[in-house]
């Protein structure tokens, strides 16, 4: 399973071209793509709880507003050109 859980990875990371080239902004893309993928396999199984679910979305959403929290201040570091669209992508994922 864990191999096939990475090749989901791999998929969606060539699909959706995520590779950002800031190390710490790619190692957090892999992870919540780790998280998706898991819990996308989970649901399938008909595994998860209510209650587990409920405690993965949230996890999955704390992480998300820390990961942007990240990308934003580094964006603002080096002022990138279009901080306030991709902040406002953030914003829309969220």
């Amino acid at each position: 399973q864990t191999i096939d859980t990475v090749q989901e990875i791999q998929n969606i990371w060539k699909t959706y071209n995520l590779e950002t080239g800031i190390p710490i902004i790619d190692l957090q893309h892999i992870w919540l793509l780790k998280m998706i993928v898991e819990l996308d396999n989970a649901m399938k199984a008909g595994v998860p709880s209510k209650e587990t679910f409920q405690k993965i979305m949230n996890s999955a959403l704390d992480y998300t507003k820390n990961h942007f929290n990240v990308e934003d201040q580094i964006m603002r570091y080096f002022r990138y050109t279009d901080t306030v669209n991709h902040s406002n992508q953030h914003k829309r994922f969220i």
